[in-house]
């Protein structure tokens, strides 16, 4: 088994598309099980949304000539496993933050342990020499535990060096009033709520 841990570009597309498919269609089927959305409906705005997000993504994300958005991915066996992207060009007062931008990974393999603390703490680690001192992220709030648990078991000295709050709640099917939480978004609306969660690190 080879593992690669490195910067996407414009040449890693259609696997981008490959992962893209699979988790928003397994997502689709979690929101059906939820009831909170119609299956086939889910899946038919998949393509729109692709076209809307990939577009974003070769603009600033797989152009190695830009150094505020960066998207870094796990290949096992030339399979992308995992992606992790984030930005740090946001605005005064933001302007010592950076934003979780995509966290993704293939839905039939367990990368929260195998995969994703590579990618952690390369984000961190690069984030950190750049200055940048706050970390923001949206989850869904019933998965709050999930991710604060990655965090902790995986990679507990990082987390020992943050402060974690909830700084923004977006309820379903609303716009909020920052514009990089839009983005972070996709720049649509949701039918379920979403909150933004800060870490500060400990000066």
């Amino acid at each position: 088994m080879e593992i690669e841990v490195r910067r996407l570009d414009l040449l890693d597309v259609q696997e981008l598309k490959t992962l893209f498919w699979e988790c928003h269609t397994a997502e689709a089927k979690r929101k059906h099980v939820r009831g909170i959305a119609d299956l086939q409906t889910s899946i038919d705005g998949i393509p729109e949304y692709w076209e809307k997000w990939i577009y974003g993504i070769k603009r600033f994300y797989l152009s190695n000539a830009d150094d505020k958005h960066l998207m870094y991915g796990v290949f096992c066996d030339d399979r992308l496993m995992c992606i992790l992207g984030w930005r740090c060009d946001l605005p005064a007062p933001y302007d010592k933050d950076w934003v979780v931008v995509y966290l993704k990974s293939v839905p039939d393999v367990d990368a929260t342990k195998e995969y994703f603390p590579m990618l952690w703490r390369l984000m961190y680690d690069k984030c950190e020499k750049a200055g940048l001192i706050r970390i923001h992220a949206l989850y869904e709030p019933h998965r709050i535990s999930k991710y604060d648990a990655f965090s902790k078991r995986r990679s507990p000295d990082i987390d020992d060096k943050y402060t974690y709050e909830t700084t923004l709640t977006i309820p379903a099917n609303t716009t909020p009033d920052v514009e990089w939480v839009w983005a972070m978004m996709g720049r649509q609306t949701h039918p379920i709520d979403f909150i933004v969660r800060t870490g500060t690190l400990k000066l």
